[in-house]
């Protein structure tokens, strides 16, 4: 297990840690399950950064925990300042480039990613479909979260920005892809969902499941195609308002109840998107 920085009482550490894969080399890191483990293989803490770049492949790693990732999960909290307004101090996680894969990851919350309270992910590959979640390919696997956000659980007052990845056949019971929670700062833009899933028990969401205003931009190709909820919201269940940017295509999507394609009750502003 990596820890990046460290956190004690109101002692903070900044640490910085790098992995960056090759352009003809593939980085494996593979942790298959362990009976009880309840830390992910990198946590990230306040105040630290991970960046990871290039041909990096996570696989097989499994957490019993729910407030913790398969692979990684970053960490923040607001910190007193003497005589001065208090601050926020973000565990920050930047995933850039092409060829970075999470595969076959399971815990109770984020199958691969779990972002606290407070802390940071960025993901921006450099082409369409630069960083894959799951079964893109025959050879990969599904990520899976027993509870929420089948890759990604994305906390409360956390930032997330997400652009050029691909997730696919990823699994939870709410939000089969993503789960993103309330006050959160989001930017997405330039994604493939596909044949993602939300299983009976929950709320819905087959790629998507969001408690904060998102906007889902499309400048290239943004599209949800063959996602699926056991309730409602086949690609996206929002609580919030949800707008759409530009050509985000929604295509096959199933909801067993209600929205096939998004379920926003508390609505939708449409500045583009095909259904």
């Amino acid at each position: 297990m990596f820890v990046v920085g460290r956190k004690d009482g109101e002692v903070i550490e900044q640490g910085r840690l790098t992995i960056s894969g090759e352009t003809n080399a593939n980085i494996v890191i593979s942790q298959g399950t362990i009976k009880d483990r309840v830390e992910s293989l990198i946590v990230v803490n306040p105040d630290s950064t991970l960046n990871i770049t290039g041909n990096v492949t996570f696989e097989k790693a499994t957490v019993y925990s729910d407030n913790r990732g398969g692979v990684i999960t970053s960490l923040g909290c607001v910190v007193a300042v003497a005589d001065a307004d208090s601050r926020i101090a973000r565990g920050v996680v930047n995933i850039t480039g092409n060829g970075v894969i999470f595969s076959g990851n399971m815990s109770i919350n984020g199958g691969a990613i779990y972002v606290g309270e407070y802390a940071e992910l960025n993901i921006q590959g450099e082409d369409v479909d630069g960083v894959k979640f799951g079964k893109t390919t025959d050879s990969l696997e599904s990520n899976i979260a027993q509870a929420n956000g089948g890759a990604i659980f994305v906390s409360s007052n956390a930032k997330f920005t997400l652009k050029n990845a691909w997730f696919a056949t990823n699994t939870a019971t709410n939000g089969g892809a993503l789960y993103i929670s309330a006050d959160c700062i989001t930017q997405l833009s330039d994604c493939r969902f596909s044949t993602n899933n939300a299983r009976v028990g929950g709320y819905g969401g087959g790629a998507i499941y969001t408690e904060s205003e998102i906007k889902l931009s499309a400048t290239n190709v943004f599209e949800f195609v063959g996602n699926e909820s056991n309730v409602n919201g086949g690609a996206v269940y929002a609580t919030k308002t949800i707008w759409l940017d530009g050509n985000v295509n929604f295509n096959k999507n199933i909801a067993l109840k209600s929205g096939g394609a998004i379920y926003a009750p508390n609505g939708l502003v449409l500045d583009g998107g095909t259904f």
